[in-house]
């Protein structure tokens, strides 16, 4: 899937993820924020996938937040955690300076 770039089918495993280690905090609270931030940043979030090497990218970071919390090392898995996210910001970054009528997105859009 990673090496292919199925985008479409990677969205559905990152937010199983994602989803997965909301549930993991067992926090009502914590779930529901999560949720509905990342229901708000969803163009963002599908956004960052056509970027060129995104998909193994994030494919590398879920394995360091998994490889920490799986070492019980909380510190590093809140690290990894916290950059592994940065990625929608720069990802909102990067598109705002692309030309419409040139972008994967654009034309995915138009489908």
């Amino acid at each position: 899937m990673v090496q292919l770039g199925a985008e479409e089918d990677y969205e559905y495993f990152n937010t199983e993820f994602h989803s997965r280690l909301y549930r993991g905090a067992h926090n009502t609270h914590i779930h529901d924020l999560t949720v509905a931030t990342r229901s708000r940043l969803a163009p963002f979030r599908r956004a960052q996938f056509m970027l060129p090497g995104r998909l193994a990218k994030s494919w590398q970071e879920h394995d360091v937040i998994v490889t920490a919390i799986m070492r019980g090392d909380a510190a590093a898995a809140g690290k990894a955690a916290r950059d592994h996210v940065s990625i929608v910001s720069e990802a909102s970054a990067v598109f705002a300076t692309v030309d419409p009528a040139e972008s994967r997105l654009s034309r995915s859009a138009r489908r």
